[in-house]
């Protein structure tokens, strides 16, 4: 046996994650999905073969063969295949949350590029002020959400172009 391939199907998406071998575990497969994914560990609950993996019978220790049983699992081309339902809330990984708040810093960024050189005192004043704003809001935004993964690599380019900006 040459590895395990886990089709996670989550928002109508099929996320295929890859094991090298037969050993990996519930807790690798929580862990692959929390960085790849961005869904925490906390939220994520998964169905296979009509059981959900869940309580002391499915440990983080648990092997995914052993978990999937022969009803859950299927060999393709020396590969294992096991295709688990990933039951999360909607927007568990955050990137809704993190979009909305890039919107706002493309604003604040809209808004500075057109401040001209030459424009009136307080008229420049009152746009700076909107941009001071709108990148304080951004900022706090993106300091009160709890990401991992992917959307947290995302938070920190956010953060390094709000710094940029103002």
């Amino acid at each position: 046996m040459s590895g395990v391939r886990v089709e996670v199907r989550h928002a109508s998406k099929v996320h295929e994650l890859e094991f090298p071998d037969g050993s990996a575990t519930i807790g690798d497969l929580r862990e692959a999905v929390e960085r790849q994914m961005s869904v925490p560990r906390a939220a994520q609950k998964f169905l296979c073969g009509g059981r959900q993996w869940q309580g002391i019978a499915f440990a983080d220790d648990l092997r995914l063969l052993e978990a999937a049983g022969p009803r859950g699992t299927k060999e393709m081309m020396g590969v294992q295949v096991i295709t688990v339902m990933l039951m999360a809330p909607a927007d568990a990984d955050g990137s809704q949350a993190v979009s909305k708040i890039e919107g706002q810093v493309q604003e604040a960024s809209d808004i500075m590029a057109a401040v001209a050189a030459d424009a009136p005192a307080e008229e420049a004043r009152k746009r700076l002020l909107l941009v001071d704003d709108l990148l304080s809001r951004a900022a706090t935004g993106l300091d009160d959400l709890k990401l991992v993964g992917e959307q947290r690599e995302r938070r920190r380019a956010l953060l390094v172009r709000i710094e940029a900006i103002g």
